[in-house]
């Protein structure tokens, strides 16, 4: 009996521990998407209140906003594969 309880802890503490570094993926996917929309836009709002275009701008704004793109997907990954650990 006691055996089995203690087992049951193990796979507890695991499973937590688990989920713990699903969480920070996730967080750390999040926050990266969320930085990079706000340093594109940022780009963009001060090439556009300069009234020019700059073509090394366009594509350090284009290249941000696909990194982004890429981080919410991982995110997404992320969130699905931390619903599925316990099953």
């Amino acid at each position: 009996m006691d055996d089995n309880r203690g087992e049951d802890i193990r796979q507890s503490s695991s499973l937590f521990n688990s989920y713990k570094i699903q969480d920070f993926v996730t967080l750390y996917f999040s926050y990266t998407a969320v930085g990079c929309s706000i340093i594109a836009y940022e780009f963009d709002e001060g090439e556009f209140r300069s009234g020019s275009s700059d073509e090394h701008v366009a594509k350090q704004v284009s290249t941000l906003l696909w990194v982004a793109i890429v981080s919410n997907m991982f995110a997404i990954v992320s969130i699905v594969m931390r619903n599925l650990i316990y099953f």
